[in-house]
């Protein structure tokens, strides 16, 4: 699976393979965000004994799955199915029909505190127009990339703001209308 031969998807990629002779059973892709989680379960619960399962998450793996597909997960072997929260990144190759637990799984929590926020704007009870020049005023934006310093504050401008790292935070500022 990859993105050059265009057959991931958004949600939980999921490749079938043979536990005994190693050919290629089934692909799918279930969106997790915005899709329905029956699929993904009825798909679980074609599963034959002696299955393996390989299972790569891209964007956001949990947001519909519900209690009986993280189940069927944990019975193929996975440790981590059950924890999986908002865009979490997962791997996982486990088999149908065993009870051990699966020693190749790699999780990824996604980290709370790069939740996006809105920017933040200071506001006072004086009134106040946007001068013909445009000229900067305070902004805070949100950056991508960890800062152990937090966000950084920037100035308003026509320009894409890259932060002082030089991870482009990917958004242009604009003035707001009065």
């Amino acid at each position: 699976m990859s993105s050059i031969k265009n057959n991931i998807g958004k949600g939980l990629n999921i490749a079938l393979i043979n536990g005994f002779n190693g050919d290629l059973i089934k692909i799918a892709s279930f969106d997790m965000y915005s899709g329905d989680v029956e699929p993904l379960v009825d798909f679980l619960k074609s599963v034959t004994d002696g299955t393996l399962v390989f299972v790569a998450s891209y964007d956001d793996p949990s947001s519909k799955l519900n209690d009986e597909a993280r189940a069927i997960f944990a019975s193929f072997g996975s440790s981590y199915a059950e924890k999986l929260y908002f865009r979490d990144a997962w791997v996982f190759v486990g088999v149908k029909g065993t009870s051990a637990k699966s020693k190749f799984e790699q999780p990824y929590r996604w980290p709370t505190s790069h939740t996006a926020v809105p920017p933040t704007i200071p506001l006072s009870h004086q009134p106040y127009s946007w001068p013909t020049s445009h000229t900067a005023v305070p902004l805070t934006i949100y950056c991508p990339t960890s800062h152990t310093a937090g966000p950084p504050t920037i100035q308003l401008s026509h320009q894409p703001y890259c932060c002082p790292t030089n991870h482009t935070a990917g958004l242009l500022a604009i003035p707001l209308a009065h």
